[in-house]
């Protein structure tokens, strides 16, 4: 599997601007792009640590948040790259993972159609 963030996007809403992070991956022929903000990263992350448990496995280290610049408003355009590249890293790292291959929780964050699922996902008999 071949997983990249290549490019951010920032949204400006009436609230509060933020920012979507593009992943693109390749897997077998499939190849697909989704737009995912960090919230999303989080919650996968979230469903990965139970799964982890359930496995005793390991997980790669998931890039933190910066609360204390989102609360001073100030994240650099190098803080975002900080984080793309980390989220980039973090992905790439856990795709080839027990947790990642052994539930739905990944390939769905992915949009993986169900045919791919089941290449990707690890069998167990």
């Amino acid at each position: 599997m071949e997983i990249g963030i290549p490019y951010i996007r920032t949204i400006m809403n009436e609230d509060d601007p933020y920012i979507v992070y593009k992943v693109e991956v390749k897997f077998k022929n499939w190849k697909n792009s989704v737009e995912k903000r960090y919230s999303e990263f989080l919650e996968l992350h979230r469903e990965m640590k139970m799964v982890r448990k359930i496995l005793h496995t390991r997980l790669p280290r998931f890039p933190g948040k910066h609360v204390w610049k989102r609360l001073m408003h100030t994240f650099s355009a190098d803080d975002i790259e900080e984080r793309r590249v980390g989220l980039e890293e973090y992905l790439r790292m856990l795709a080839v993972t027990e947790c990642a291959r052994s539930t739905e929780y990944f390939p769905g964050f992915l949009e993986m159609p169900l045919e791919i699922r089941e290449e990707y996902i690890i069998k167990k008999d």
